[in-house]
Parts: structure tokens; C-alpha cells; sequence
């Protein structure tokens, strides 16, 4: 708001100006100071704001002017003071050079808007849970109304400072101006608290006990604020307490509230289930399968109460919860049932019998004793009756039968007869019977005189027996003949076996062994080892006789036993026939062998020797070529090892031969020295070092092969051999398996370095894909799982065509797209594209139009609201957020509220939403108040009424005269002083809303009540004055 203020003083009577006292009094005052003209002030805009101003016109002086707002303590040389608060100001003026000050004699005083206060804010909690029903009631004076009023901290202003239907929370009063200024919150929060839900924490049942019996009880575990009222049948009897008491077994509907009626809560129902009598459904027996077996069973069904059963057969001495009986003998069985926990009436199943099979009864045994020992001709014959059908018997304990009661061929010994039924069942047993052969004699030892020279007839034998009966006979020759005396002489060395049996041939009795008459052991000539004179006509040879003898030292002869020695080797031998024996120390068992021939032998002379190298390393192709004058000669290369008919050797390797010469039939050689064969160098191959390829495809592998004899000149492959080169070192090399060969140029001396394997980084490989698209739309719960086939290695892998990498191959949280995925090693290598994967969720339904009506005709009740799909599907429709749905787009009935529009796949899917849309009574929510200016001076005809209009609804048309004329803009200027009546309709009419008479009211004319005055008494001095009397109700 801009003022000014004049000269005169009269500060209170705002437009008069001093041209009007100057012809009113017609009288000049001598000024020769500077005097101010005017003050303009611009009073702040808001409570607390700094941006009023004051602008001081000033004449007279000399010169410039400075000018002052705090009584001359500061001053400037601008007229015009900026951002200054509200507060009284002492305004003056002097020249620029500081003469003549000359202050206004009123302090000007710029007034900001005046602020609402607060008288008091009343608030209602919210009467029950879930109720928004709270009240906030705020009441304040001073400051300009009519009001606007908050409860939210500004957010939303009102002119009603009643608000309903508030929830539960923390509200901050405010109240403003109704030109909006000086909001002004409430220093205190306001809280309103609605009744605390009670909470569930456990429902615990206990069924009852027994059948028919009202123990039950359950108990309910709940907190909440305050006491708590209980009910367990639906809400429809209510209890204090929790403990619900003599309950029968049925279904239970807990529920909880406040002790005042509020916030009722249901929890889940529960069954309380008591017990039951068993049922017996059927009893069923198994006979035992054998006399007197335990294996006999009986079975009960029953059925009962879930937590089981148990079973008697005994009348109930003894109980088992399984409900087949094992292990029975025949008998007479009482069946009874009864609930494991005791409780319900025991149910009688009645008597049940099991009976063993028929058994069979010994009436006599008859037997008949083997003839002779070890004769298979006794027999067993038992005589038995009873059992049940054909018969089986046996005479071994029962591990063999037969349908026959005559056992035949039968050896001594025991036998123990049984009876039983031809199925098994039933064994009886009889009495133990012996079978008896003929007393059998025994021999007890066997006397043995050895023979006394080898091959000598005076050996004997001495058979010594107990046993038998009557006179006995002999036999040393295992039975086939037999003499009468156990004495046998004249035996020469060999192995007899004794035997001995009664004298009428009965029970032969035989040694478990031969008995053996042995010579003194014969030496045995095993070979002799011999070397002929080493020079022709030399007695240097050398004769060593193998032999061995188990039982005695040996002594050796040369000449046929002429002369004897007990060493076995004789040298110092020159050509002759030596004759080969050899005899035991004591003169016994002599022995010959194979005679050797020592000839002289003269020496051939030798020619030439011819030596061919091999050609190549390991090859077997030397020659050596000994030529010598004809005759029989035998020629060897080895030292003597080995010898053949000529000369010539081929297929030689490399190496050192040692070469001889002699006659054909052996004896003395002619040494003709050492002979050196010699292959290509060979290539020894050291070490092969190798460098794997960095990366899948990349051929920068490496293989150096080295040499433990570099000086030589080879030549190196590793294909096999298909291509050489004159180095070692191969680069370039991808990933595989490389053959390692090294040889002389010549071709000569290939050696192998075995198989190298050069392993670059492996290519992931994808075993499977498993992908799980978004569940809905908008949905970022998609999936993509990667599985390799060596899940034991690790890869990296990417979905957005490499630009992001991850370990883990399981991408969760994905939307709709089309994914690249990528893979590679850890490190980074074999990085390549396997391909796209395109994830789709569901297609959802697009809105293309919502068509409203609000009410017809101001009608309450009769608004609809139709949602258009723009393609053809089955879909869901709600116009309540969601809460419900239904399978039409048209929605009528409606009334005035807030409605949001959305639409679904049939499926539940997704779900879009529209903007919210009001149907609205076009006046019954509405917050209509007015800003007014009265007009600024009296007969001025610059008021204004503005209409406030906050809700929902619109647009309007507004009057202001009653209804003569309307208007689309709320705004009206240009108001003389009055009385206006306020209308308001909606622009395409009907439904006008009277909202009240507004009043603007202009100034008061003041009124004059007297003029005096007063000169200055100096030049120069200001000290005249002038004094203005009025009265009037502004300022």
C-alpha cells in the first residue's frame, strides 16, 4: 500500500495536499531552508517482510540534498529508502553541504498487515478404528478477515475453520488474512488419536477330554490399550475375560474390542474336536503255518480318533497300538479296542480262534547193520501213523526227506528219524538209531630198513596193526596181492602201499600214505663249464664240473674215476679227452657224464676285415666282413660269446666288437682286436618349454625345444614331421596337440620329444537357458538363468550386449526388453555373443477415454462414469482405486466423491490407473468467502470484490447485482461504497447458489474544527507552525 504524507502535518488526512492550505490561508511563511514537499511511503507487503519503502520530496535549499529516515544519525544523497521494515521513521532533509536540517515534524510510521491470533483450537479424536470422523476447531481474532484456515501446515487453505472427518495424526493449525497474508501457525501440534486396534496374539483350544464331556476351553492371548472385551461366538455374547471355559467340541469364531465397544477385531475361527469311540470295521486271523510255531496273526481295523488306538487280544491284560498281532501260538484270543489316551468306551471285537495243523505219531523203527566196513547196505524202516494227508520222512534230523518210510544202502553210522506232513508242518522225532559196520583193523606203523647202495635189493618192510578180528592179512602193494606174515624183505628202493584186512576179506584197512625205501642219493652231473688252451698247444685250459647232491659231499674225477678230488674244478689242462664222474664222499652212487675233447689248434691267417658303419642313428644296418684263408674256421664278434661258420655280419649297431677267430670244432681262438661301428650324431633333447595361448582364437603360443648338445646342426617339427625348420623355437601357435621331433639334416637320427599340449582359455559353453518373464506389467521381476556346462568353472557374463559384466549367471529384477548376452572366462578371455533373449510381460489394457456426468440436474445420486478400452479383451474395471472390480466400464449411481478410474487384464494383470475424477454437487462442497477493497477516498469508485471459490467443480458464472447480470471472471472493480448481493451458478446453467450480501465501505470525510498558526521568529530559524483541528473516524 503506498501513502503520502505532507508538509503540513496533517498527516491523518491522506490525499489533502498544501496547495489546498495555501489557499485556504492565503498566507506565505519565509522559508530559506529546504523544506520537504511530500513523503511517499509503500508499506510492507506481508507480516515480517522487508520490502516497504519511503520516498522524500524535498525544494528549497541550496543545492543538492541529503536526506535521513532515523533522525539524522545516518543520511544518503538518494531521496529513496528500499526493503525497510514496518516502524516509525524520523524523516529530514539539508543541504548537501549539511546546513540547514530540517526534520518532518511527525514520524512516519510504514504499518505491515496485521496478523491473525489464535484463541483457541479445539480438537475430537476419532470415535473408533478405522473411523475418520476427527474434529479440528480453530478460533482467532486481530488481523484482516474473513479467515483462511489449515490443519496441514499450509498445504490447503479453507474459509471454514471447522474440519471434519480428519483420521488419526499430527495436524498443524494455521490461520492467514483473507488477502493471504501473515499465515500463522500454531505453536502447538495438534494429535488426534483414534481408538488403538487391539492385537491377536494367540488363540489357544484345548478340545475336551472325553466323549460327550464339556471340559473344552480356549484362551485368548491379545494386547491393546485399555481393557479388552472377548467373544468366541461371532461378536454375539461379549466377556471381560479371556478364559472361555466348559466349552463341547464344535466350531469357534474368536473376536476382540476395546472394553468401550471400539475397534473390533476378528481372528480365525477355530474347532475344538473331541474324542470318539473306535469302530471296529473287521477282525481277521492267520492259522499257524506249523505245530506249536508262534507264527500265527490276527488283524483288527478299526477306526478312531486322530491321535490312535490301541489293541487288546487278551481281554485286555495287554494293550499295543499296532493293530496286527504277530507271533501267535493256536489258541483262543479275546479282541478288544479301545482309544490310545483312555478315553470313550472300550469296543468288544468278540472271541477269535487259531489252530495248529494235524501231527503225525511214531508207532516202531526197524534196522538192519552195514555187512562190511564201509559197505553202504544198512537200512532204516519207520513205522508211523497220523498227521494230515501223505507223510515225509527222514533219518538225518529232517535235512533230507522222502515220501518213503524204507531207507536202503545206508553206511554206518547215526541216523535220528523224523515225521512230518507232506506240506512241512508238524515235525515229530524219533528215537536215535546206530548202524554198525564189522571190527576193521588199523595200522599203526610201518617199519622201514632203506636199501644200503644205489640200486641194491636188501630194503624191508614191518607192517605193525591192532584191531580187526580173527587171523589178519598184508599187502604192500595198495591190496593187489596179500600174504599171510606183515613182514616183507629183498625190497629195493621205491614206495609200497601197506594195507591190512580181516582174514574172510572183510573191512580192507589202508596206510594214509606210502611208506618209502630210498638209496643213498646219486650225485647229478648238472653240466660242466670249460675253457680250451688259450694259445695252440699251452696247457691253460680249464674244466669246472657242475653237480649236486642233497644228502652228501661229492667227489670229482676227470680221468673215469681213476683219481678223485672233493674240489670240482681242474686247470692247468692242455689238448686231450677228459672223461667227466662224479661219486658221494663215502664211495656210493657213482655217476659219468659227457667226456670233453681239448685239440690243438693252429691259427688262420687273416686277409682283410671289411667295416661298414650304420647309416643311421639306431639303425641295424652296420656290416663287418672278416676274410681269412679258406679252411674250417669259426669267427665271432663278441668276445666268444656266440660264434658262427663264416665271416660276414650284418644288421650291426653302432658300437664296440670285439673279434675272434678258431677252428670249427672249437678250441683255442685267435684274438684279432676291437672294432669300432659308429652311427650319425643323435639330437638329445634337454627340455621343450611352451607358452599357452592368451585368449580363445589368438595364436601367440610358443614352444622352444632345447638340446643338450646344441653345437650339432639338426633340424625340428612339431606337426609330425610335415614340415622342419633349422631352430627350435616355434611361435605363432594356436591352442592343440603338437608331436615334438628333432633330426640331422641329413634325415638321419629322428628322435621323438613326445606330445606337447598347448591349453589356451576354454570357451564357456552354455548348457541351458531358463527364462522367466515379468509376472506384470511394469513389473521388474523378470528372470534370466545362465547354466554352463563346466559349472565348476567360473565365467563372467553380461545381458546388455557387454557393456556391463557379473559374475553370478542369475539376473533377477529384469523388465520387459530384448537382452544381448554376452559371456567370457573370469579373466576376461573367450569373450563372445551367444545371442538375444526378448523377455515380454503381460499386455495391458489402454484407457482411451473416461466419460463422466456429474448429477443431472443437481439430482444427488445420479453421476456415472464409463472407462473405453481402446482394443477388445476381457478386462476388469473399479472406480474405487482398485478395492473393487467389476466386468463393465460403465459405472452409474454415483455420488458426489472423489472416483479413480482403473482397468485390468481379466488375469489380475496389469492394472492402469487414470486421474482421479470428481462427481460433485456443484455447490455442496464448496468453500466460497470474498477479498474486498473498499473504495480508497469518499465517492471513489475503486473498490473491488473478488470471489474465493475452493472445491470442487466449475466453471461458474458470478453475479454480484442479484442475478441481473452474470460473469465468467470472478473479479469486480471499479465498486462505489454499497451492498451487493453474491450469486452463483454453474456456466452452462441451472442449480444457482445464493452465497449472501457483501459490503464495501469507503472512508469518512474528516472534518475541520479549527486552523492556527505560529511565524518563525528568525530568519533561517524553523520554528513556525501551523496547527490543523479535525475530527473523523480514519486515522
Amino acid at each position: 500500500m503506498k501513502r503520502s504524507a505532507r508538509t503540513i502535518i496533517c498527516m491523518m488526512m491522506m490525499g489533502i495536499t498544501s496547495n489546498f492550505f495555501n489557499t485556504l490561508f492565503a498566507k506565505s511563511l519565509p522559508f530559506c531552508e529546504p523544506s520537504i514537499d511530500e513523503v511517499n511511503i509503500t508499506d510492507p507487503s506481508d507480516c515480517g517482510i522487508n520490502d516497504g519503502s519511503l520516498e522524500i520530496v524535498a525544494s528549497g535549499g541550496t543545492g543538492t540534498f541529503e536526506y535521513t529516515i532515523n533522525g539524522g544519525v545516518n543520511w544518503q544523497q538518494q531521496n529513496i529508502f528500499l526493503d525497510i521494515p514496518a516502524g516509525a521513521y524520523g524523516v529530514g532533509v539539508r543541504n548537501a553541504d549539511g546546513s540547514c536540517p530540517f526534520f518532518y515534524p511527525f514520524q512516519v510510521e510504514l504499518m505491515g498487515p496485521d496478523s491473525p491470533r489464535f484463541i483457541e483450537v479445539s480438537a475430537t479424536d476419532p470415535t473408533d478404528c478405522g473411523v475418520d470422523d476427527g474434529v479440528v476447531v480453530i478460533t482467532a481474532e486481530g488481523g484482516t478477515g474473513p479467515y483462511f484456515y489449515s490443519v496441514d501446515g499450509g498445504i490447503s487453505w479453507g474459509t471454514s475453520n471447522v474440519f471434519m472427518g480428519l483420521p488419526p495424526g499430527i495436524y498443524t493449525a494455521m490461520v492467514k488474512n483473507a488477502d493471504g497474508t501473515c499465515p500463522t501457525a500454531y505453536v502447538i501440534p495438534i494429535e488426534l488419536e483414534g481408538p488403538v486396534m487391539p492385537v491377536f496374539l494367540n488363540v489357544n483350544g484345548m478340545a475336551p477330554t472325553d466323549c460327550d464331556l464339556e471340559d473344552g476351553n480356549i484362551f485368548i492371548e491379545a494386547t491393546g490399550q485399555g481393557l479388552l472385551s472377548y467373544s468366541i461366538d461371532h461378536g454375539n455374547t461379549w466377556q471381560a475375560s479371556p478364559f472361555f471355559l466348559n466349552l463341547a467340541e464344535g466350531s469357534y469364531h474368536p473376536m476382540i474390542k476395546n472394553a468401550e465397544g471400539t475397534c473390533l477385531l476378528e481372528g480365525e475361527p477355530l474347532m475344538l474336536t473331541g474324542p470318539s469311540s473306535p469302530e471296529i470295521l473287521s477282525i481277521g486271523g492267520t492259522n499257524p503255518t506249523d505245530c506249536q510255531l508262534a507264527d500265527g496273526q490276527i488283524t483288527v481295523q478299526a477306526t478312531g480318533i486322530s491321535s490312535g488306538l490301541v489293541y487288546t487280544i487278551d481281554g485286555g491284560l495287554t494293550w499295543q497300538s499296532e493293530e496286527v498281532f504277530l507271533n501267535l501260538m493256536a489258541g483262543t484270543y479275546e479282541v478288544l479296542v479301545k482309544n490310545a489316551d483312555g478315553t470313550c468306551p472300550t469296543v468288544e471285537g468278540g472271541n477269535l480262534v487259531l489252530f495248529d495243523p494235524p501231527e503225525p505219531e511214531f508207532l516202531g523203527l526197524e534196522w538192519t547193520d552195514p555187512s562190511d566196513c564201509l559197505a553202504a547196505n544198512g537200512s532204516i524202516n519207520v513205522l508211523a501213523t497220523g498227521g494230515f494227508g501223505m507223510l515225509e520222512y527222514s533219518i538225518d534230523g529232517g535235512l533230507s526227506w522222502q515220501n518213503a518210510s524204507f531207507f536202503e544202502n545206508l553206511p554206518a553210522g547215526n541216523y535220528l528219524p523224523r515225521l512230518r506232513n507232506q506240506e512241512g508242518t508238524c515235525m515229530v522225532t524219533g528215537v536215535p538209531i546206530n548202524l554198525v559196520d564189522p571190527p576193521k583193523p588199523v595200522i599203526d606203523y610201518v617199519e622201514i630198513t632203506d636199501p644200503s647202495d644205489c640200486g641194491a635189493l636188501d630194503g624191508s618192510l614191518q607192517i605193525l596193526v591192532s584191531g580187526g578180528t580173527g587171523s589178519l592179512e598184508y599187502s604192500i602193494n595198495s591190496g593187489y596181492s596179500w600174504q599171510s606174515s606183515p613182514l616183507f624183505s629183498a625190497l629195493g628202493a621205491g614206495t609200497f602201499f601197506t594195507a591190512v584186512r580181516n582174514q574172510n576179506g572183510t573191512c580192507e584197512s589202508y596206510a594214509p600214505s606210502g611208506s618209502s625205501l630210498s638209496d643213498p642219493e646219486a650225485p647229478v652231473i648238472l653240466g660242466t663249464e670249460f675253457s680250451l688252451p688259450t694259445v695252440c698247444g699251452s696247457a691253460d685250459g680249464y674244466i669246472k664240473i657242475l653237480a649236486s647232491s642233497n644228502s652228501a659231499l661229492i667227489e670229482y674225477s676227470i680221468d673215469n674215476g681213476i683219481t678223485w678230488q672233493t674240489a670240482n674244478s681242474f686247470s692247468g689242462l692242455g689238448a686231450g679227452v677228459y672223461a667227466i664222474a662224479v661219486r658221494n664222499l663215502d664211495g656210493t652212487c657213482f655217476s659219468t657224464g659227457e667226456s670233453l675233447v681239448f685239440e690243438a689248434f693252429q691259427p688262420p691267417a687273416i686277409q682283410e676285415i671289411v667295416v661298414l658303419d650304420p647309416t643311421d642313428c639306431g639303425a641295424s644296418d652296420g656290416q663287418i666282413y672278416i676274410l681269412a684263408e679258406a679252411g674250417n674256421y669259426e669267427f665271432s664278434v663278441n668276445g666268444g660269446i656266440s660264434w658262427q661258420s663264416n665271416g660276414f655280419y650284418q644288421n650291426l649297431t653302432a658300437g664296440q666288437y670285439h673279434l675272434l677267430v678258431r677252428k670249427e670244432e672249437g678250441g683255442c681262438h685267435v684274438d684279432l682286436g676291437n672294432i669300432v661301428l659308429a652311427a650319425p650324431q643323435q639330437a638329445n633333447i634337454q627340455t621343450i618349454q611352451t607358452t599357452a595361448p592368451s585368449d580363445c582364437v589368438v595364436q601367440d603360443g610358443t614352444i622352444a625345444v632345447l638340446l643338450e648338445n646344441e653345437t650339432g646342426n639338426f633340424q625340428y617339427s612339431i606337426n609330425d614331421g610335415l614340415t622342419w625348420q633349422g631352430n627350435g623355437f616355434f611361435d605363432h601357435l594356436s591352442s592343440g596337440v603338437y608331436n615334438i621331433f628333432v633330426r640331422n639334416p641329413d634325415e638321419t637320427c629322428l628322435v621323438t620329444g613326445g606330445s606337447v599340449e598347448l591349453t589356451g582359455p576354454e570357451w564357456p559353453q552354455i548348457e541351458n537357458l531358463v527364462v522367466i518373464p515379468p509376472s506384470d506389467c511394469d513389473q521388474w521381476d523378470g528372470q534370466i538363468k545362465i547354466i554352463f556346462t563346466h559349472s565348476e568353472n567360473s565365467f563372467l557374463v553380461s545381458i546388455d550386449n557387454g557393456e556391463s559384466w557379473q559374475a553370478e549367471s542369475d539376473f533377477a529384477q529384469l523388465g520387459s526388453g530384448v537382452y544381448s548376452i554376452w559371456i567370457s572366462n573370469q579373466s576376461g578371455t573367450c569373450s563372445e555373443a551367444w545371442g538375444s533373449v526378448e523377455l515380454l510381460a503381460p499386455q495391458g489394457p489402454v484407457i482411451s477415454e473416461i466419460i463422466q456426468t456429474d448429477f443431472s440436474d443437481c439430482e444427488p445420486g445420479t453421476g456415472t462414469i464409463e472407462i473405453v478400452i481402446e482394443s477388445s479383451g476381457d478386462y476388469e474395471y473399479s472406480i474405487n482405486g482398485g478395492i473393487n472390480w467389476q466386468n463393465e466400464g460403465f459405472f452409474s449411481g454415483l455420488s458426489t466423491g472423489s472416483y479413480v478410474p482403473m482397468v485390468r487384464n481379466a488375469s489380475g494383470t496389469c492394472p492402469v490407473m487414470a486421474a482421479a475424477i470428481e462427481i460433485r454437487d456443484p455447490f455442496s462442497e464448496l468453500n466460497v468467502g470474498f477479498a474486498t477493497s473498499n473504495p480508497s477516498d469518499c465517492g471513489a469508485t475503486d473498490g473491488k470484490i473478488e470471489w474465493v471459490v475452493e472445491g470442487p467443480g466449475g466453471p461458474f458464472e458470478y453475479s454480484i447485482d442479484g442475478g441481473a447480470t452474470w460473469f465468467d471472471e470472478p473479479f469486480f472493480v471499479g465498486l462505489g461504497e454499497g451492498s451487493f448481493s453474491g450469486l452463483l451458478r454453474l456456466q452452462e446453467g441451472g442449480c444457482t447458489e445464493e452465497v449472501g450480501t457483501i459490503e464495501l465501505e469507503g472512508p469518512e470525510a474528516p472534518t475541520i474544527i479549527q486552523i492556527s498558526s505560529q511565524d518563525p521568529t528568525e530568519c533561517n530559524v524553523s520554528n513556525g507552525t501551523i496547527t490543523i483541528l479535525a475530527q473523523g473516524n480514519f486515522g
